[in-house]
């Protein structure tokens, strides 16, 4: 049993200490998909407990048709879905009929039936819009999504995954800081519960390999990798193992406790520096220095994470001197750095809405 305290600390830190916090106020889908995948994931594993199974069964049914309405990629997960009950099956069978006999597929019939009815109004749903919007059952946009003339999953896989673990900007482990400890916690938390970390890890690894293909794999204008908070909270889910391990062992895990604490107060406060200014200005700022070709510039907006940039604006707001301002004066007249200056402290309005 997890440590009460344990699990409040998780919800906590993913929220507070994650780039997931940015989007608690900002105006994306992702935060649907969050909760819609978590309810989806949630009723999908409770329904192997015998309570409710049916019950169980139809809610992830309806929270993966919302997903799915939310965004259709989404489907690529259906045959996951469909293992896993098979799965479910294979360990409740108390004879020995084969399993993929007609009579243990029959008996499969209602997990699918109550799973199945909403998806299928979904994608009903879905095809006639499709219909009505392009001309075809089949076609969703992204047939006819181009980036740079060329289709959008035409994208480099390695290239992207490269991004999405290395990039100071993109990296889930500097994003989702929680990853990193769960790492360290997925063998323990298998042997516990197999089907569920089957499960989550399956989902995590189809969506992360689905957008590291993605030419837009970045998400364009916005804060982390935000394609892939959708998963990042299931996957992380073994850290609960770490942490607990750490509180039970206290005495002889003060280091790693004190270790665990600095770095998640550190990406703490890198998204309190994320959510004081406005949810562009990282990007506006980019816009208008870069234009300037200075290398120092350039690097500083490609290579910094947001959290520190915003940090170094935030300072620059109280008084502090800002290098990349310095960089950019030198290629200036005296009219252009005191356009420059206005523009910059233009950008610096507080985001908070009840302190300042």
């Amino acid at each position: 049993m997890l440590h009460f305290a344990v699990e409040r600390a998780y919800v906590v830190a993913a929220f507070y200490t994650t780039y997931w916090w940015n989007y608690l106020r900002g105006q994306n889908s992702e935060i649907y998909q969050v909760l819609f995948m978590l309810g989806f994931y949630y009723h999908l594993v409770r329904s192997c407990d015998g309570l409710k199974t049916r019950q169980h069964e139809a809610l992830a049914g309806l929270f993966f048709s919302l997903l799915i309405l939310t965004k259709v990629v989404y489907v690529i997960l259906l045959p996951v879905v469909g293992l896993f009950f098979i799965l479910v099956h294979y360990q409740k069978r108390q004879d020995q009929e084969p399993l993929f006999s007609w009579r243990s597929l029959w008996s499969l019939l209602p997990s699918f039936c109550s799973f199945g009815l909403p998806v299928a109004l979904a994608m009903g749903i879905i095809l006639g819009v499709n219909n009505y919007k392009f001309g075809s059952l089949f076609e969703s946009g992204y047939g006819q999504w181009q980036e740079r003339g060329q289709p959008v999953f035409s994208g480099h896989l390695f290239s992207g995954l490269s991004h999405f673990f290395f990039d100071p900007q993109y990296s889930i482990f500097i994003y989702f800081p929680l990853l990193v400890f769960a790492f360290f916690g997925y063998r323990t938390f298998f042997k516990k519960f197999r089907l569920e970390t089957t499960l989550f890890f399956s989902i995590g690894l189809i969506i992360l390999l689905v957008n590291a293909k993605l030419l837009t794999w970045c998400g364009g204008w916005g804060y982390g990798p935000r394609y892939l908070l959708v998963m990042l909270p299931l996957v992380s889910l073994p850290c609960l193992a770490v942490f607990d391990a750490i509180v039970e062992q206290r005495k002889k895990a003060r280091v790693l406790l004190a270790g665990a604490l600095i770095v998640l107060l550190d990406s703490l406060k890198l998204q309190m520096n994320v959510n004081a200014l406005p949810f562009f200005v990282n990007f506006r700022l980019q816009g208008a220095l870069t234009a300037l070709h200075d290398p120092q510039i350039d690097f500083y907006f490609s290579r910094v994470p947001f959290g520190i940039i915003n940090g170094d604006l935030l300072a620059f707001k109280q008084g502090a001197r800002l290098h990349i301002l310095e960089s950019a004066e030198k290629k200036l007249s005296p009219e252009g750095i005191e356009q420059l200056h206005r523009f910059v402290r233009s950008q610096l309005s507080s985001n908070y809405y009840f302190w300042k």
